[in-house]
């Protein structure tokens, strides 16, 4: 709303200045100009203390002669000259203050503009002409390793990644969403051991995940008993560890099939289970990717680089690596182990060059804890050295970094695994509501329960800032109080029951915004208007907590208007008017939860 707000206001801006200035008048250059106020033109926050009588929009005099040299210096002092300019319309050009030119709009009309354009938008509402060019952007996040726990780094990256790409796919982008699974290297050599000597194909199939990773621990455990006693200096290798290094090698070259099969098992299992988890976050994948699918590639690019002399021999540990010219040190990149197989960074490499030629995108993010930083300039660093061409698109942003979540453990123990974490969530809120005996669907007291423990994690973890590091605390991701994604729930569910007891014609939207005068009412239209830019200040820092945060004063505002503005058994042209802004205020609420990854309920 606000942008398209802004842009008008562009437009009167020049026609003023065209008017009385030659500069301008000469220029020719309507649509540049435009542009560049259109993102000069600020919109007010709102607060509590927010006025009817206060301006909206302004725009900093400084910004104006920056975008127009030779401007007339005294030309935004004449204020009878700019107030007849607008005359026609209802918009007011109060004065210039502190080097501002402050405009203000009639509420009256304000509030029908932004109520119909809501009406008129419904779930898209926030996400027009944000952007001008569409592109094709690959978001990689999650990425969690088979048979591993599922740490609190890849519930961060999938909660945030699952943002960002519903974010991007919101103002009109393709989003490519990958799940890049680490499901390759040498511990698979360790598990197919494992499994022959622990494991149990009837627990492997009841929960695969859990199963995997017991497996592991004991083989592990063997590799540790066996180096304890390996000599007097312990740091002799056992048996064990060598045999997992030659199946691994194995598996590579494509000889190994009945290792090979027994990994594919383990994977196929593990993806189902993955897919029933995520589907309860409201996490969606365009496909799931793993490292071992570019095993092949990997060894290909391996060549490449030595036949581009790129590629040298550590003479020391026989391990090959590229020189890397970072911005303050000299960096070895090690892509080849001194066995020949490769690693991590050598199938990234290959990753990125292969989805490129499928999805011919034209930006990509890795959504991946803060600890990978080097890993990535190394990244980097290599596609540069192969002179890919689209590398140079991307600056800073290829890896979208995030803190640490400190204390994450449920009562089962330290060894997170995700369905672990949700179980938990849902079962305290299950407690809770009985104890509150505030459910009166008994039958759908699990859904309801499950629903707002998910949410209470994605709000609880979005709402700080990516880089922060935080400490987990139950009792405030299930708070039913403060800011809380119980309490965005809550605002929701209430607004719904408002509508559907209102007695009056949901459906219609004939009403008067003159019966809007209360300042509870402009308030919170106002508030629903700014929607649109905390969408595009999300856009431009790819931070979610600007979203969580315009939530919880969203949530604040429709309390404050719930409280005084009665809809039942009022006049029906007050009842129509005060309905449309709630009906506004659900709809800008629930788009904002929808965006963050939240199902917002309707009753609870």
């Amino acid at each position: 709303m606000s942008v398209y707000m802004r842009r008008e206001f562009a437009k009167l801006v020049i026609k003023f200045l065209r008017s009385g200035n030659k500069e301008v008048t000469q220029s020719g250059r309507t649509e540049a100009l435009e542009d560049i106020l259109t993102a000069n033109i600020k919109y007010r926050l709102v607060t509590k203390k927010t006025r009817l009588q206060d301006p909206q929009f302004y725009i900093s005099v400084s910004d104006v002669k920056e975008t127009i040299p030779g401007l007339n210096q005294t030309l935004f002092s004449d204020n009878q000259a700019i107030s007849q300019e607008l005359h026609p319309l209802p918009i007011d050009y109060t004065d210039e203050t502190n080097g501002r030119i402050n405009f203000f709009i009639k509420p009256c009309y304000l509030c029908n503009i932004i109520l119909k354009k809501v009406l008129s938008e419904g779930d898209t509402y926030g996400y027009h002409g944000i952007i001008k060019d569409k592109q094709t952007i690959l978001v990689e996040y999650s990425s969690p390793n088979i048979a591993k726990p599922f740490h609190a780094g890849h519930l961060r990256s999938a909660i945030i990644g699952n943002f960002i790409s519903n974010l991007y796919e919101a103002v009109g982008h393709k989003v490519i969403r990958i799940n890049y699974l680490g499901d390759w290297g040498t511990q698979y050599g360790l598990l197919a051991q494992g499994f022959n000597k622990y494991g149990n194909k009837e627990d492997l199939n009841k929960d695969p995940m859990k199963h995997l990773y017991m497996v592991y621990v004991k083989i592990n455990e063997d590799v540790s008993k066996e180096q304890q006693n390996s000599g007097p200096d312990k740091h002799e290798k056992g048996e064990t560890h060598r045999k997992s290094l030659e199946i691994f090698r194995n598996m590579e070259q494509g000889t190994a099939s009945e290792d090979l099969q027994l990994w594919k098992h383990f994977r196929d299992i593990s993806i189902e289970k993955y897919r029933e988890v995520y589907e309860r976050l409201n996490i969606k994948f365009t496909d799931y990717e793993g490292e071992s699918m570019y095993s092949k590639k990997s060894l290909e690019l391996i060549e490449e680089l030595k036949q581009r002399d790129l590629l040298h021999i550590d003479d020391t540990t026989g391990k090959g690596y590229i020189d890397i010219e970072d911005e303050k040190d000299n960096i070895k990149a090690v892509v080849q182990k001194s066995d020949g197989s490769t690693l991590y960074l050598t199938r990234d490499i290959a990753a990125v060059l292969d989805r490129h030629k499928r999805y011919n995108f034209d930006r990509t993010h890795y959504v991946v804890e803060d600890g990978q930083d080097l890993h990535f300039k190394m990244l980097k660093g290599i596609l540069q050295k192969l002179s890919v061409p689209w590398i140079q698109r991307y600056g800073d942003q290829i890896h979208i970094r995030f803190g640490r979540i400190s204390n994450l453990s449920t009562r089962k123990g330290k060894a997170v695994f995700l369905d672990d974490i949700l179980n938990e969530a849902k079962e305290r809120i299950i407690k809770t509501i009985h104890s509150k005996q505030t459910s009166k669907e008994v039958d759908s007291t699990e859904t309801v329960a499950d629903i707002l423990g998910v949410s209470s994690i994605i709000v609880q973890d979005l709402k700080e800032k990516r880089l922060n590091t935080y400490k987990f605390s139950w009792d405030k991701v299930l708070s039913f109080k403060g800011d809380s994604g119980i309490v965005l729930q809550y605002a929701h569910a209430r607004l719904c029951s408002l509508i559907d007891q209102c007695g009056c014609d949901i459906h219609s939207i004939d009403f008067d915004t003159k019966y809007l005068t209360e300042p509870e009412a402009i308030q919170l239209i106002l508030h629903i208007a700014s929607y649109e830019d905390t969408v595009d200040k999300c856009l431009t820092s790819l931070e979610a907590c600007h979203l969580v945060h315009y939530l919880f004063s969203l949530s604040k505002f429709i309390s404050v208007a719930h409280r005084n503005l009665k809809v039942k058994d009022q006049p029906k042209e007050i009842a129509q008017a005060r309905l449309q802004v709630f009906k506004c205020a659900k709809t800008t609420l629930a788009n904002g939860m929808t965006l963050l990854g939240i199902t917002p309920l309707d009753k609870m």
